[in-house]
């Protein structure tokens, strides 16, 4: 075989797979855009009003902590008064609004709870959390066994016992977290009130083992 004929052996096998490799690169090119363009109808598929929920409930969550936080703090500045008495009373009539209104929508079904939905509160639903199933335990509203609790947290710590403080904490803690769930999860809309209860449960537990 001659130089020329050889070397243009070289130039179509240089050429074939130039193009093979370009063909390839076509091809992922092709599935890649096919991905992306997928991605919003998986989107469509897959979103639901658990995630909304989820973080609209983590950010009021957040927020009502905060707050609460510092009015604890404030108070235990200026009339030195421990932030657990704080927390404790702020919960005890959160509960105690909650079970009044438990109350009205069980006497009046008309009776219109009101709420704001400012401030990015799309999920706000009271009526909805305190007609549900999960609003009772064995006929008694969670709301009233929260003010007994509470009543419970404040004798308690008027008294000294120091250890059954920190076993109803760690209760409070434990009811709000799987209420939270019940709340976001099952029911699909929140209550500003379970929400400020949650949120002083869990103050309370940070100030008892942390001392926050």
């Amino acid at each position: 075989m001659s130089d020329r004929a050889r070397s243009e052996g070289w130039r179509v096998v240089i050429r074939r797979r130039v193009r093979e490799r370009e063909v390839q690169r076509q091809i992922r090119a092709n599935d890649l855009r096919r991905a992306v363009l997928r991605l919003p109808q998986v989107g469509r598929l897959t979103a639901g009003p658990f995630p909304g929920v989820a973080q609209e409930f983590l950010q009021r969550l957040l927020g009502s902590m905060i707050c609460f936080w510092l009015v604890g703090k404030a108070l235990a500045f200026t009339v030195h008064v421990n932030p657990l008495y704080t927390f404790a009373v702020l919960g005890l009539l959160y509960s105690a609004h909650a079970a009044w209104v438990k109350y009205r929508l069980s006497a009046d079904p008309n009776f219109r709870v009101r709420g704001c939905r400012c401030g990015g509160r799309r999920h706000e639903d009271t009526a909805k959390v305190h007609t549900s199933g999960e609003s009772a335990i064995l006929g008694v509203p969670n709301a009233v066994l929260g003010v007994v609790l509470y009543a419970l947290l404040l004798g308690l710590q008027a008294t000294g016992h120091s250890i059954a403080v920190s076993a109803v904490a760690a209760i409070a803690f434990c009811a709000s977290a799987y209420l939270s769930y019940v709340m976001v999860a099952r029911i699909g809309g929140l209550c500003g009130d379970c929400l400020n209860v949650g949120a002083l449960n869990a103050l309370i537990l940070l100030h008892v083992f942390l001392g926050l």
